[in-house]
């Protein structure tokens, strides 16, 4: 591995799951694969406006990985036209929790008032 900083086991696990996405057994990519990784969360975390959860299964980690798939093959335009109605989900399950937690957080403050 040629990353320039010691990944946690989390992160060698999302640059792992990457790899295999993209069929790449070999570690020379690392560096390229894990630069896709950390693009892929930046714009999906930027999209839903909150750090999502890549390490569970769920949309956001498919999404990650279908990123990075298009992202290496140079068509990540055709991604966001792909994956729209995936993404548009996510963002309004993301709104509905947040406005959930802040109604609840109203709420405890209220009660306490």
């Amino acid at each position: 591995m040629t990353i320039e900083r010691i990944l946690t086991q989390p992160e060698k696990q999302l640059l792992q799951e990457a790899k295999d996405k993209l069929r790449i057994t070999w570690d020379e990519e690392d560096e390229h694969v894990w630069r896709l990784v950390e693009a892929a969360q930046v714009e999906i975390d930027g999209r839903f406006g909150t750090k999502c959860d890549y390490l569970e299964p769920g949309m956001p980690k498919t999404l990650m990985l279908e990123h990075i798939f298009y992202n290496r093959n140079n068509v990540l335009h055709e991604f966001r036209n792909a994956y729209f109605n995936e993404l548009m989900d996510v963002a309004i399950s993301v709104i509905v929790e947040n406005g959930m937690a802040q109604a609840k957080g109203e709420n405890a403050n209220a009660s306490n008032g």
